[in-house]
């Protein structure tokens, strides 16, 4: 719920701020969501288009399938492929400890945002 409020200041605080909300995007960051991450994340949705804010999700889960949900939602769904982030060196962004992985939502949430849709002058990231 704290989260919620803090999103929702945040959405309010767009009007007062130098950065246009209506060149700004609000991305959820997920390895694997879940019915509440989805039905959470359109409520913000609804509430950002007053604002022309645009909602993203990332979705870390390559086995999720994105065509049953991508209907469903006005959120724009994500997803890119581990070969595609190291081939354009985005990988190790954040240190998992002994994990192993090299590549995460975060390096595939920088990537899009930085190569493969420079249409934002600002992104909000925001992990679950």
């Amino acid at each position: 719920m704290a989260i919620y409020l803090l999103l929702s200041l945040l959405l309010l605080s767009c009007q007062h701020m130098n950065i246009l909300a209506e060149n700004s995007a609000l991305c959820f960051i997920m390895k694997y969501p879940t019915y509440q991450n989805f039905s959470f994340v359109q409520e913000l949705t609804e509430d950002g288009k007053k604002y022309h804010l645009d909602v993203f999700m990332m979705i870390d889960d390559n086995k999720l399938n994105l065509s049953k949900i991508s209907t469903k939602y006005d959120f724009r769904l994500l997803r890119i492929e581990n070969n595609q982030s190291r081939y354009y060196g985005y990988q190790k962004s954040i240190e998992l400890g002994d994990n192993g992985r090299e590549i995460t939502s975060w390096d595939k949430a920088l990537l899009y945002f930085t190569v493969l849709n420079k249409n934002y002058s600002f992104v909000w990231l925001i992990e679950s």
